[in-house]
């Protein structure tokens, strides 16, 4: 029988985290690297920055981490999530310094935006509550 070691065993919590959502990190990632995501001298997120917005959506419930769609922008990286059926959307911005995070909210109308708020330096809670109430509204 073989057994499994580790030089260094996974024991922080954010270590458990990353690691249980490996595949989540992966379409970030993927998306991130993609060439065709920049324009040219647009600068790509730093890794710090990624490793931040991993970390969060990886708090998120299992629905919010599988409904995003990633865009990357001049160093940061912006994660969407929209519903369709009542024209709202919720953006999360990390980046470009590694502790940024800021949500974008907004509704629409007839293809203009009707409704809409920035909030900087936004809460876990905050950022789940947003979601919820995105799916939630009629």
């Amino acid at each position: 029988m073989s057994q499994v070691c580790f030089e260094k065993p996974i024991t922080a919590t954010r270590d458990k985290i990353l690691f249980a959502n490996a595949d989540l990190i992966d379409r970030l990632l993927r998306n991130v690297r993609e060439d065709e995501a920049y324009e040219e001298g647009e600068s790509r997120p730093s890794l710090d920055v990624i490793k931040a917005a991993s970390l969060r959506l990886s708090l998120l419930p299992a629905f919010f981490r599988r409904t995003f769609e990633v865009h990357p922008y001049f160093g940061e990286i912006n994660v969407t999530w929209q519903n369709r059926a009542n024209s709202t959307r919720v953006k999360a911005i990390f980046g470009p310094a590694a502790n940024s995070f800021r949500l974008y909210c907004e509704q629409m109308l007839l293809d203009r935006v009707t409704n809409r708020e920035l909030i900087s330096h936004a809460t876990q809670n905050e950022f789940l509550e947003r979601l919820v109430r995105l799916y939630s509204a009629a």
